[in-house]
């Protein structure tokens, strides 16, 4: 067998197979975005089907190509997950399975919270009540504490939020989500955590290109194939047995993006509403969103004011 050439082979087929620089409207395969950054990690990787050629081993064909090495090069775009995993072999057959499960779907790095397969991305990090956070994970992580709404003023949280906020705020990705394996739980995590990430992807999605990638996948379904594959809380797990939460609360941030209105803002609506839910004093302002009480039972005064265009400063829980 003549020796194998990949980047001959790669531009030889190159034209069957392109990436595309925005998802099609017609979703008929899924697609998983690359950054150009990424090319570096693609270049590090051996790649299955080039290996299984290279060593003359059975079952190998050159002919199908193009591999993910030649299509590297036109990053970034969105690439078929049918590459990903011809190149790559078992480590990628999860991304196969969930489209079988889950239909056409759409995913990219920059939708994980931490970054340990696909290093090509970083995140830029945000300002969250009077702290710069690394990223989302972070701030998830130390919401496992205590609640970051719950302090005495606007740049406060909740005692065991401050005392462990601080160093999460600095860790990067992977030590976050390690550190936050052994932290004392609060008592409602359960109760609270789709609010904490959804807080926390809300920040992530202020910045300007990451809330445009979120929006240019509209209106197809997002699966998180991802880092968080594994998970089968906010992954879609290791047999898609997951319930893809994570990717469902992007879809929500998405549909207020697309919208118009701010990921953040309306995630710190619903901590504000969380809040003063279990306030009499000021319920009437989210009164859309309970159902009404029986009118002896009625906490809305008879004459009250009309909400105020401020009100969304209020964040100090009422005694």
């Amino acid at each position: 067998m003549a020796d194998f050439d990949a980047n001959a082979v790669g531009a030889a087929n190159v034209e069957a197979v392109s990436v595309f620089k925005t998802p099609p409207a017609v979703l008929s395969e899924s697609l998983f975005f690359l950054c150009a950054e990424q090319r570096e990690v693609i270049e590090s990787r051996v790649l299955i089907n080039e290996f299984m050629c290279e060593k003359n081993e059975e079952g190998a064909d050159p002919n199908r190509a193009p591999t993910l090495r030649a299509l590297a090069a036109q990053l970034p775009g969105w690439v078929p997950v049918r590459i990903l995993s011809r190149a790559m072999g078992p480590m990628m057959d999860q991304f196969v399975s969930a489209e079988r499960s889950f239909g056409p779907y759409l995913w990219a790095p920059e939708f994980d919270n931490f970054h340990d397969f696909w290093k090509g991305f970083q995140e830029p990090g945000f300002r969250y009540r009077g702290r710069h956070w690394r990223g989302p994970e972070q701030l998830y992580q130390a919401s496992k504490a205590g609640d970051p709404n719950a302090g005495p003023d606007a740049c406060q949280g909740s005692v065991p939020f401050e005392q462990v906020a601080d160093e999460f705020a600095e860790l990067g990705d992977v030590r976050a989500y390690f550190s936050g394996q052994r932290i004392q739980v609060r008592d409602d995590w359960d109760e609270v955590k789709d609010g904490a990430m959804k807080r926390a992807l809300g920040c992530k999605f202020e910045h300007e290109d990451l809330c445009a990638l979120l929006v240019s996948t509209a209106p197809h379904p997002l699966c998180a194939v991802g880092e968080y594959s594994p998970d089968v809380y906010w992954g879609t797990g290791r047999n898609c047995e997951g319930r893809n939460r994570l990717a469902q609360l992007l879809m929500e941030l998405r549909t207020s993006a697309v919208a118009g209105h701010s990921p953040m803002c309306q995630a710190l609506l619903i901590d504000l509403q969380r809040t003063y839910l279990s306030c009499p004093e000021v319920r009437w302002m989210f009164a859309d969103h309970e159902p009404a009480a029986p009118a002896e039972e009625t906490l809305i005064p008879p004459q009250a004011p009309p909400a105020p265009a401020s009100g969304l400063r209020h964040r100090k829980p009422q005694a």
